[in-house]
């Protein structure tokens, strides 16, 4: 299509080229034909004028020699315009005229006239001169000869643009698109010369290997790109001018901050935490590997963060960036904080009962006056600390058993009203002690999804909670709602309430808002620890609501059963 296209523009071209050149060559033969009959008026012009008895005469075979040496048909008009010569019948539609100069054309004749003057300007008459313009012989041979030239010449041409032009713009067209990474262009391997056919196999060669490359190398990039954006830890790179070229997704969100606009920047401006600058700042310095264990704020909080300056090298071992890495080993601290804490606090609670124990018994031992009443009294005590003891030791294996991977609930609907009516039966003589109201509020029964017995679990130490840190005198709520799509479980009391600052430690082990009153009531401080893991074994949620000196409120939801 596009080899036609061009070859009809070229052939039109030609023949535009053809007609011009006609054009321009009828021309200059008018022009050229003008020049010569005006040169031949001058001459019989000069001799009429010469020989004044010639417009006289009736004799004038002079003229008639003139005539005969030319074409071109001579008139001699008299001073009236009447004819006095014509050198042929046929210029008979000749007409006198006033004009002193004058020529005309029609079709292909043209015609010249002039006055006859004398010296002294006497006008004698007038003289015109008329002929045929001369037809060129040979144009339509030499045009056909120059047009057959043309289209040999284009089809010369094309014939070996095709040969040896064309396989190079291929070629050309091949490298610029190699250029602009558009490696799945193809060139075709065929033609003539052997020379381009082994080009473009080299081309497409050059190009499948490129594209298998770039796709390698594509690939590798997404993965690489992938793992940075989600690995668990946070990483910076700064190339060795001190600019950041890469943040990554990790922290970002956990340092809750946009780092669009840190890219190419200096590390020192972007970077807010000034530790972290700093121990960069001593990676450049000595091209050694930093790692430092920084608290960090982040919004309202502050957490750990093992933070790790690596230097890169390159081939030369010159400094070409450097990797900063941050592991959130918050969740460690609290763990090793916990633990310790853990220890300390089994011991303590260990330690008061045994060595009560230990006490009494050695009284026993050692007294030997045999009161009755003394004994029965050790004992009882010795008995009372034994059952504390026990109490504490289950708990921790309950704890333990529940925090266990493997640990399971039975899932069931249970009947939250029916299980709330029989605890409080069971805490009522103890409420009843301090003098506390309990108080029940629920309405239909209310089933919700999870173990009963680990549902019952939960009531019990919470009501049980309630009621050992209310004063004597106070009230105890317990409520239940239906939520619609969940089941809520409301406990409230009237006590001494919680501080802000010790409601995200109330469900640590053995923390205790107030520990001689806790400790004093018989709680072994796993209560609300076992709680908060059997909620979340429920997959439900706790909420805790306190005020300082006026109570405290707990909410659990959890999910509502279909079956009734």
């Amino acid at each position: 299509m596009r080899k036609s296209l061009r070859i009809s523009l070229a052939v039109i071209v030609l023949t535009g080229c053809l007609l011009m050149m006609n054009e321009l060559i009828q021309t200059a033969n008018v022009r050229q034909y003008k020049h010569v009959v005006k040169d031949r008026l001058e001459a019989v012009k000069a001799f009429v004028v010469e020989n004044e008895t010639l417009m006289i005469s009736e004799e004038r075979s002079n003229l008639n020699q003139f005539a005969a040496e030319t074409d071109e048909k001579l008139v001699l008009y008299g001073p009236k315009g009447d004819i006095l010569y014509q050198s042929s019948p046929t210029t008979k539609d000749f007409q006198p005229f006033a004009a002193s100069e004058q020529y005309q054309q029609a079709d292909h004749q043209f015609g010249y006239a002039q006055s006859l003057k004398t010296a002294d300007g006497h006008l004698l008459g007038y003289i015109k001169l008329k002929g045929d313009i001369p037809k060129l012989k040979g144009l339509f041979t030499l045009y056909f000869i120059i047009f057959l030239a043309g289209i040999l010449f284009i089809f010369g041409y094309e014939r070996f643009t095709r040969r040896f032009t064309k396989p190079l713009r291929d070629a050309t067209d091949m490298a610029e698109s190699l250029a602009v990474r558009a490696y799945e262009t193809r060139i075709s391997e065929t033609g003539e010369l052997k020379a381009s056919v082994d080009l473009n196999r080299s081309l497409n060669t050059l190009a499948r290997n490129l594209e298998k490359m770039t796709k390698s190398y594509q690939l590798q990039q997404d993965r690489l790109r992938t793992l940075i954006e989600n690995i668990g830890s946070g990483l910076i790179f700064i190339d060795q001018s001190g600019q950041i070229n890469l943040v990554n997704k990790t922290y970002q969100e956990t340092f809750r901050q946009t780092t669009q606009d840190w890219i190419n920047d200096d590390y020192q401006h972007a970077i807010p935490q000034q530790e972290v600058v700093e121990v960069i700042d001593e990676t450049f310095l000595t091209e050694q590997r930093m790692s430092r264990q920084l608290r960090l704020p982040i919004h309202i909080e502050r957490r750990h963060f093992d933070v790790s300056s690596v230097p890169i090298l390159n081939n030369q071992q010159k400094l070409h960036g450097i990797l900063v890495v941050f592991h959130d080993i918050t969740e460690l601290k609290k763990l090793e904080k916990v633990r310790r804490d853990f220890v300390a606090n089994v011991s303590h609670e260990l330690k008061t009962p045994v060595t009560s124990i230990t006490g009494f018994a050695e009284t026993l031992l050692d007294d030997g006056s045999n009161d009755d009443e003394l004994t029965k009294s050790f004992l009882t005590i010795i008995l009372n600390e034994s059952k504390r003891l026990q109490t504490l030791i289950h708990d921790l294996l309950d704890l333990s058993k529940i925090e266990q991977d493997q640990f399971q609930i039975s899932w069931d609907s249970v009947d939250i009203k029916t299980i709330l009516d029989e605890i409080m039966l069971i805490l009522k003589g103890k409420a009843e002690e301090k003098q506390i109201d309990l108080h029940i509020r629920h309405a239909d029964p209310v089933h919700a999804l999870g173990d009963a017995y680990r549902i019952r679990q939960i009531v019990i130490n919470l009501i049980n909670n309630a009621i050992a840190y209310t004063p004597e005198g106070g009230h105890v709520y317990a409520a239940i709602y239906d939520g619609g799509d969940h089941v809520q479980f409301q406990v409230s009391d009237t006590g001494i309430g919680i501080d802000e600052k010790q409601v995200p430690r109330i469900f640590e082990r053995f923390y205790r808002v107030d520990k001689a009153r806790s400790r004093d009531s018989g709680g072994t401080g796993l209560g609300l620890a076992i709680v908060k893991h059997l909620v979340e074994a429920h997959e439900g949620k706790i909420n805790v609501g306190s005020v300082p000196g006026e109570g405290t409120t707990f909410t659990i939801v959890f999910k509502k059963s279909e079956i009734t």
